[in-house]
């Protein structure tokens, strides 16, 4: 047998034995795929009767949060604790209706705390075999990976084995700490923080750093290493960030996967992500069709066929060093799209003036580059700000990184732009300069508002079900549903109508804040009946736009000046419209689709709790009823003085 016969023989071994790898691999993907789908229907349903007891038993939820780990959590210089685990913990408290407070914690602590019930979770914590044993998880709201970051001018390391022998430094108590642990013969360096870790590698005092790729690759911008250090070799390790609660607490564990869901569904989480990373992270991958997958596979063994039969001879050292240098220069590529695109950065001299900027900054300013350049700092921030922005750079000079909140860049139209301001110096061609990194925090400030108003709403409601349980007569009821509907909706006045059970006309029963002029804009009686019974004919909220576009204005004199604003809402059970809300206010404003959702939902409260209170007032009607035709028959059973006997014509 000739010496390619048996090469061909052993590479048709390889190839089959990839090729079962390879749909075992597709089998698995499309089951996790499938599963993960039937947990997500599963975690989107409402909260159990023991998840809402868990919650009620609670004036807040107390969550432990990392130490000194950015971006996911670090105190500032201005002592604020902040990062992507703090605003995703807090972003959670409007969603399940509780207050959360985020508690700073070394691991250990973090630990011994949840044990104590000192803390109700903890976050940021890795799920595996060791730990799963000792606590309940919920659903990872996040993945990264650990990876290796050596010297720039090293060559000898690309994966944990070639780190035997020599000393690594992990920082206390993170996922890297645990990972190392598990590798034999790597003496691991405890640093308290990624930038100490940084510092040691370039330094020489270890020969690397493992650590979340993200909080590493901060830590070595922030340090002004970015140059002298890189990561190596593929990924370590990807691990899942997860919160974690006490052993068999299954109630806590429901209650935390279904507010993570609920943040994803609404978009909350996705801002959070885009806020500190750019893009929501890990979890919102989507599955690839089957089409792409299969596609895929036929090139993966058309190709492993095809190749060349010499490949299983190629030396492994030359495969390891053309693989470090493509992955070098593939995470260099990455490292300047994130520092040239993601965000505005620019560089100053001492005097403010501006020496380069990227096209963010043109973006956020409106100036073009050219413009720019012929610019200093002071030019682009409010007279109020200058000396502050002034001291801040000079302050980031003499003392090194530094952060400045509540700053704003005025843009080319004249408006101003909220921004947080991000400095750190550095030395180029012998002359020292700073860098500034200018966050814009507008979409940070809208989504806090967004929660703040969401919060509000559903506070709305819960006071609104809560008063239609309350009262037993619907006109009391109604009174005091409709004020809490005007306050809700930011409106003055409304009427509540109800349809008539004998011909359905519509009744005028409650009236708030109806001045004599605003009847007059509304055309009352006839304009605002005619609103009510378009709303009730339509079976849906309808709102300014929908009554321009009817045809025929809601007041009875055009001349005479309309509403700003005005809404019907039908109040409907089961199909059946029994009254109608009309909603007036003096100043215009839009109606969101996630408005007119609220409307509809209170609009059906009201629905139901009329309709129970018609029930109920009928079966109080027949029951009276009933009594009296009884008190009647014994009445006339008691008064009469003979007995009674029944006779046939015949008298028989």
């Amino acid at each position: 047998m000739s010496k390619i016969t048996t090469l061909l023989r052993v590479r048709s071994k390889y190839v089959l034995i990839a090729v079962g790898f390879l749909g075992l691999a597709v089998v698995l993907i499309f089951a996790g795929y499938a599963y993960r789908g039937a947990r997500r229907s599963a975690l989107l349903g409402a909260l159990s009767d023991a998840e809402q007891a868990w919650l009620a038993e609670r004036s807040e939820v107390r969550i432990a949060g990392r130490w000194e780990e950015p971006p996911f959590s670090y105190t500032d210089e201005d002592g604020m604790y902040q990062g992507y685990e703090v605003d995703l913990a807090e972003s959670l408290g409007p969603i399940l209706g509780i207050g959360i407070e985020v508690v700073p914690m070394p691991r250990e602590e973090a630990l011994i705390a949840i044990q104590n019930g000192e803390v109700d979770a903890v976050m940021g914590m890795v799920r595996d075999a060791q730990s799963s044993e000792q606590y309940g998880f919920s659903e990872p709201y996040t993945s990264s990976s650990l990876s290796i970051f050596v010297r720039a001018d090293r060559f000898d390391v690309v994966a944990l084995q070639d780190l035997e022998g020599v000393q690594v430094a992990v920082q206390a108590g993170t996922a890297a700490e645990t990972s190392v642990a598990e590798q034999t013969g790597i003496s691991a360096i405890l640093v308290p923080s990624a930038e100490e870790g940084v510092q040691s590698v370039v330094d020489g005092q270890v020969v690397a750093l493992v650590a979340d790729e993200i909080v590493g690759l901060r830590a070595a911008q922030e340090t002004g290493l970015a140059a002298e250090i890189k990561v190596v070799g593929l990924p370590a390790e990807t691990v899942g960030y997860a919160i974690a609660v006490q052993k068999e607490n299954e109630t806590a564990v429901g209650v935390l996967n279904r507010g993570l869901v609920a943040m994803e569904a609404v978009g909350l989480k996705q801002q959070v992500d885009r806020a500190w990373f750019g893009a929501p992270t890990g979890q919102a991958v989507a599955a690839p069709s089957s089409s792409t997958v299969t596609v895929a596979l036929v090139a993966v063994i058309v190709a492993l066929i095809l190749g060349n039969t010499t490949y299983l001879l190629i030396k492994m050292r030359r495969r390891a060093d053309e693989h470090t240098t493509i992955l070098y220069e593939s995470q260099d590529k990455y490292r300047k799209l994130v520092e040239g695109t993601d965000e505005a950065v620019f560089t100053l001299s001492g005097d403010l003036s501006l020496l380069e900027v990227n096209n963010q900054v043109e973006s956020l300013t409106g100036y073009k580059k050219d413009s720019l350049l012929r610019m200093s700092l002071e030019d682009l921030v409010p007279p109020g700000q200058k000396e502050q922005v002034r001291r801040f750079v000079q302050r980031a000079f003499q003392e090194g990184v530094g952060t400045l909140d509540d700053v704003s860049l005025i843009d080319r139209h004249g408006d101003r732009v909220p921004v947080q301001l991000r400095a750190r110096p550095l030395t180029q061609g012998g002359r020292k300069i700073v860098q500034c990194i200018a966050r814009d925090v507008r979409e940070r400030e809208r989504m806090r508002h967004q929660v703040l108003r969401r919060s509000e709403d559903l506070s709305a409601i819960n006071a609104i079900a809560s008063l239609v349980s309350h009262y037993a007569h619907v006109e009391e009821m109604l009174e005091q549903v409709l004020t809490k509907v005007l306050d809700l909706t930011r409106t003055e006045s409304g009427i509540v109508y109800l349809t008539a059970a004998g011909d359905g006309e519509m009744v005028p029963v409650v009236k708030r804040g109806l001045t004599a002029d605003l009847m007059r804009q509304v055309g009352w009686p006839e304009g605002s009946l005619r609103q009510a019974e378009e709303v009730a004919e339509s079976g849906r909220v309808l709102v300014t736009a929908d009554f321009s576009r009817s045809g025929e204005p809601v007041g009875s004199d055009a001349s005479s000046g309309r509403v700003g604003t005005q809404a019907g809402v039908p109040l409907v059970s089961k199909d059946r419209v029994h009254g109608v809300i009309n909603i007036y206010g003096r100043e215009a404003r839009r109606f969101t689709d996630e408005d007119i959702a609220l409307l509809t939902a209170v609009g059906n409260q009201i629905g139901v709790a009329i309709e129970n209170a018609h029930l109920i007032r009928q079966l109080q009607r027949t029951a009276s009823e009933m009594g009296a035709v009884r008190r009647f028959s014994d009445s006339v059973l008691q008064g009469m003085s003979n007995g009674l006997v029944v006779v046939d014509r015949e008298g028989k």
